[in-house]
């Protein structure tokens, strides 16, 4: 069961039992610091439980990640041999369908629970796939790669100064002519001008990638325009009274500066493509892929 509402950033806690519970109230985007407290090991573990078709409950339906590595194959101009880092791999959803169409895959995650379900997986169907715990801002730049990519708007989960020690470590990963592929979340055209606001969701269930017990879950999404930032905020409630929260706080990219950013990092921007991968993006997509090529 689940109900979307509406409301106003600034409305209070008090018209939600779940946030009157917590014990700190967080209405403006400096209070959700740090960026993210989303706990990925644990999580990543009880995902592995909540299998949806091909898919994991909370993340892409498979026929969507299908359609977006068809898209990842042609706008990467990949060929079978061709290396690819696959940031952000996750259980290996994208990486794993870029091996079995024989691209040779390197994955890196944070979660360990992850990297071990994608290397299971690549291993018992021949992929030519490696997947390796860690983070991608310590890019290994011994190994040289023909593409990469980040999908799921998570450039604009880092700092600005851990997003230009991970375009700098990806130039130097790329073969000279090698091609990147970043699907960011981008400011809407006015967003300045608008004011702060807030959208809910409440739902009871019985398990999720959240816990593995009957609870509710509200998840807060606020937008705050001055900053240029959105959160989505979650808040998990048992039976038993136990509650906790988790964020993330991200920064919504203007597109021509995040190409000047690229440019400065040796990155020339090729392309803009919606979110399918196929087709340039309307003026007012909030995700898009940029694709950029490697300097020599």
């Amino acid at each position: 069961m689940s109900m979307a509402v509406a409301s106003p950033t600034g409305a209070g806690a008090g018209d939600d039992p779940l946030l009157a519970a917590l014990p700190t109230r967080r209405e403006a985007a400096g209070d959700f610091t740090p960026r993210s407290t989303l706990p990925y090991d644990a999580q990543a573990e009880q995902l592995l439980r909540c299998r949806v078709g091909g898919s994991f409950m909370g993340l892409r339906p498979i026929e969507r990640v299908e359609r977006e590595v068809a898209g990842l194959w042609s706008c990467l101009g990949l060929r079978a041999g061709h290396a690819v880092l696959d940031l952000g791999c996750g259980p290996g959803l994208y990486g794993s369908r870029l091996g079995a169409r024989g691209a040779r895959v390197t994955g890196i995650d944070l979660a360990a629970a992850a990297v071990e379900h994608a290397r299971a997986e690549a291993e018992a169907h021949g992929w030519p796939c490696r997947y390796l715990r860690g983070s991608y801002l310590e890019l290994d730049a011994v190994e040289r790669f023909d593409a990469a990519f980040l999908n799921h708007g998570m450039l604009g989960h880092l700092e600005p100064a851990e997003q230009d020690v991970l375009l700098r470590g990806l130039r130097r990963a790329l073969r000279p002519n090698g091609r990147l592929a970043l699907e960011v979340d981008v400011a809407p055209p006015g967003l300045a001008a608008k004011p702060p606001s807030e959208t809910r969701q409440r739902r009871a269930l019985a398990a999720s990638p959240w816990s593995d017990r009957p609870h509710r879950w509200l998840e807060r999404k606020l937008l705050f325009p001055a900053e240029r930032q959105r959160v989505v905020h979650h808040v998990i409630a048992h039976h038993d009274g136990s509650i906790r929260e988790h964020w993330v706080r991200l920064e919504l990219l203007v597109p021509a500066e995040l190409e000047q950013r690229l440019r400065e990092h040796g990155l020339q921007p090729v392309q803009w493509l919606d979110p399918s991968l196929t087709a340039p993006p309307s003026a007012d997509a909030p995700t898009r892929w940029v694709v950029a090529r490697a300097q020599g």
